[in-house]
């Protein structure tokens, strides 16, 4: 008995040092109404206990006041205006999925918590007769966004050690990405999450990350910032227990890497010469940096064609696409345009594997 009371005593104490963020699933009725978060969130009582806000969201921050809304996410229940909870949303559900797929700039949240979020949200789900999505690895949302490398060689190695720094994208700088040039505009980072970005070499996202942002705080082992250069980095990784970390600062140390990509999503973009063969685009917004990586070949003379070109100009083509058909452009002329970038894409395909 002593040992069997010794065991639940040590369960308790794992799961409190674990914190278990991801709530619990609840079983409710399902609803098909039409879906307001934010009206729902508001009808929420305010000061209660975790009990009556862990019945209608999916996620919990364990560093927050948990009697406050501010410390749960991912609300799919319907709340009335007397703050009674009532049918879990299927809406609600797959719009929440959806978020930990990357919709919406995503969620900020720890990626050990998605699991648990989604397996709540498809419990519900199921509940209703309806299959969610898949939930997708974070290297598979972070392949649906953009990557570029700058002309910016100035990666380098801290005499003081185990400390790189550099800049990971540059403003006002014309990259040539085949269909189109490109320019990151003053400002442009104003707004942008640079919460859980990964510290990686050429993108390899497979391996562990060298340096994690988090909170992007001074606890944080990469640290990312906004100067008068464009988007600058810093970051403290592990020489003596890493492998890969200590490669990575002999080679910038010797000068065999000294540039820097980033994986990002667009939040705002402007489009100018739309009825020219080479259109130029200028990114106003970023809304969430994923990953910065020091890369083996940046881009040279400003142009954006290296080892990730068919990624680069994939995204290229699409955002070309879209940009022509928001801006009315007849149907013969765009399919023609497309041709011509498909075009583009082959030829520098060509020029990599030569």
């Amino acid at each position: 008995m002593r040992s069997l009371l010794l065991c639940k005593h040590l369960l308790l104490i794992r799961m409190e040092v674990q914190k278990m963020p991801a709530i619990k699933y609840q079983k409710f009725p399902m609803s098909d109404k039409t879906w307001d978060a934010s009206k729902n969130e508001k009808n929420l009582k305010s000061g209660q206990d975790r009990a009556y806000y862990e019945k209608c969201y999916a996620w919990r921050d364990p560093d927050a006041d948990d009697t406050t809304k501010a410390a749960y996410k991912f609300i799919h229940n319907e709340v009335d205006s007397d703050g009674n909870i009532g049918d879990a949303n299927i809406k609600a559900c797959q719009s929440g999925i959806g978020v930990l797929n990357g919709a919406m700039g995503g969620a900020d949240i720890p990626d050990a918590d998605r699991k648990g979020i989604y397996n709540h949200l498809a419990k519900h789900l199921k509940d209703a007769d309806i299959e969610p999505a898949e939930l997708k690895s974070r290297s598979k949302i972070l392949s649906s966004h953009e990557v570029r490398a700058f002309s910016m060689p100035d990666l380098k190695a801290n005499d003081e050690g185990s400390t790189v720094e550099g800049h990971a994208a540059v403003y006002g700088q014309t990259t040539d990405i085949g269909p189109f040039e490109e320019t990151i505009a003053r400002g442009a980072f104003d707004k942008t999450d640079f919460t859980d970005v990964l510290f990686s070499v050429n993108h390899d996202l497979s391996r562990i990350p060298l340096a994690r942002s988090r909170n992007n705080n001074a606890n944080s082992t990469l640290q990312l910032s906004v100067d008068e250069v464009g988007l600058a980095m810093r970051a403290k990784i592990d020489l003596d227990n890493n492998p890969q970390a200590k490669a990575l600062y002999s080679a910038i140390k010797r000068g065999d890497i000294n540039g820097m990509s980033f994986i990002f999503e667009i939040a705002d973009d402007e489009w100018v010469g739309m009825d020219t063969d080479h259109p130029h685009r200028t990114i106003s917004a970023i809304n969430k940096v994923y990953e910065v990586s020091a890369v083996s070949f940046p881009a040279y003379d400003g142009t954006d064609i290296n080892a990730r070109s068919q990624k680069v100009l994939d995204s290229a083509k699409n955002a070309l696409v879209s940009a022509r058909a928001k801006a009315g452009e007849p149907e013969n002329e765009r399919s023609q345009n497309n041709d011509n970038i498909e075009l583009e894409r082959l030829k520098y395909e060509l020029l990599l594997n030569l």
